[in-house]
C-alpha cells in the first residue's frame, strides 16, 4: 500500500529526505520543486510563402510597367499591391500581426529609402535627372525588404505544430485581368 501511495505522490514530495532520529538535529529538506518540462520552441520558417508572393508581384510590376496599355497600369497597380500586402497577409495568417505591420512598414519604408539614397549617389544626368539612380536604389530597397522579410520574420515561434483541426486557415491573394478588365481578390479557407 505504501508503494502505491510514494508512487501515486508528485515527484516533489516522493524526493523529500528522512528525518533523522534526533529531533533536535532533525531536519527535512523543503520538497524540490520538479524542474518545468522543457517545451522545445520549434521555429517553423514559412518564409518560402512570403517570397512566392514576391515572384509573382515583381515580374507583373516590371513586365506590365514596359507598356502603356490600360491593362499594363493594372498590371503595374497588382504587381504593386501584391508586394505591399502579400507578405503582410500571410504573416497575418499565421497569427502574427506585429510581423504583419512590420512587414507592411518594411515594404513601404525599403523602397522608398533606397531611391532616395540612390538617387543621391547618382546625381545628375541630362534629362532624367536622378531617376536612374532613384530606380536603382528602390530596385535594392526592395530586395533588402524582401530579404528581410523572408529572413527574419517569416517563422512561427509555436511550440508545437497545429494539427489540421485548430490550423488558422490561409488566405491567398489573387489577380486576374483580360483585355476588358481585371479583378484583385483574396481567396482563403477558415
Amino acid at each position: 500500500m505504501s508503494a502505491s501511495i510514494l508512487l501515486a505522490t508528485p515527484p516533489a514530495l516522493a524526493e523529500t529526505e528522512p528525518a533523522e532520529d534526533d529531533e533536535e538535529d532533525a531536519q527535512v529538506s523543503e520538497p524540490k520543486e520538479a524542474a518545468p518540462a522543457s517545451r522545445k520552441s520549434r521555429r517553423t520558417w514559412y518564409g518560402w510563402q512570403t517570397l512566392t508572393t514576391d515572384a509573382v508581384a515583381l515580374p507583373l510590376f516590371l513586365l506590365a510597367g514596359a507598356d502603356s496599355e490600360p491593362a499594363a497600369l493594372f498590371g503595374v497597380l497588382t504587381g504593386l499591391t501584391t508586394y505591399v500586402f502579400g507578405a503582410p497577409i500571410i504573416h497575418a495568417a499565421h497569427h502574427s500581426p506585429a510581423k504583419a505591420f512590420g512587414s507592411f512598414g518594411l515594404r513601404l519604408a525599403a523602397p522608398g529609402i533606397g531611391a532616395v539614397l540612390g538617387c543621391a549617389a547618382y546625381g545628375e544626368s541630362e534629362g532624367l535627372g536622378c531617376l536612374p539612380g532613384a530606380a536603382l536604389g528602390a530596385l535594392v530597397g526592395h530586395a533588402t525588404a524582401v530579404v528581410i522579410d523572408s529572413a527574419v520574420l517569416a517563422y512561427d515561434d509555436r511550440g508545437k505544430k497545429r494539427s489540421s483541426s485548430n490550423a488558422g486557415g490561409f488566405v491567398v491573394p489573387t489577380a486576374t485581368w483580360s483585355g476588358d478588365g481585371g479583378t484583385i481578390a483574396l481567396l482563403g479557407a477558415f
